[in-house]
Parts: structure tokens; C-alpha cells; sequence
């Protein structure tokens, strides 16, 4: 996929953080945007979303060795399982696998 360019003639600056300080720096005013942030309830109380412009997906990595674990969240249920601090997924985990 081409990546899509659109000039403004307003300078920006890319800068590259952690995940946590992206979104304290959005939501003090020291940033005004932050790219690819999963929509949830909790988030749209602090920022205004776009409509999003491509899907992203979300992997788990697993050692081979460990059997059982597939697509469905249900099948990591008894695993421990790490996500990235400030991200939507281990929210999404914890309520996908209790149903």
C-alpha cells in the first residue's frame, strides 16, 4: 500500500516515543495529533477522533511449544499475557476472554 500524501504548507514535526508519553503529550497540548490510536469509550472522552484510514491489527506471539492458543481470545484464557502499557488491547483481552 502507496502511502498517502497530502501537502497543507503547515510544517510538522514527526517525533518518535513511547506509546504512554505519546498520549500524555497529546493530552497536555504539547502535541496535536497522534496516529493509530485504537477508538474506545474511555478515549473518545479526551480526544476527537478522525474516521479511521486503515485497519491495524494486533498480534500475539506465543512459543510454539504452547498448544491450544488460537484466533479466539477465549483460548489464551489461564495464560499470562503482556501488552504494551497504554494500549487498548489488554482491555479488550481481559473482556473478549470472559465471554
Amino acid at each position: 500500500m502507496g502511502a498517502l500524501v497530502q501537502e497543507t504548507g503547515i510544517p510538522v514535526t514527526v517525533e518518535g516515543m513511547s506509546w504512554v508519553w505519546a498520549q500524555d503529550v497529546v493530552r497536555e497540548g504539547s502535541a496535536d495529533v497522534i496516529e493509530v490510536i485504537t477508538y474506545t469509550q474511555a478515549r473518545a472522552e479526551q480526544y476527537e477522533f478522525s474516521s479511521p484510514y486503515a485497519d491495524v491489527d494486533a498480534r500475539i506471539f506465543f512459543n510454539r511449544s504452547i498448544s491450544g492458543i488460537n484466533n479466539e481470545p477465549a483460548s489464551m484464557r489461564g495464560f499470562t499475557i503482556g501488552a504494551k502499557h497504554g494500549s487498548a488491547c489488554a482491555a479488550w483481552l481481559t473482556q473478549e476472554a470472559r465471554t
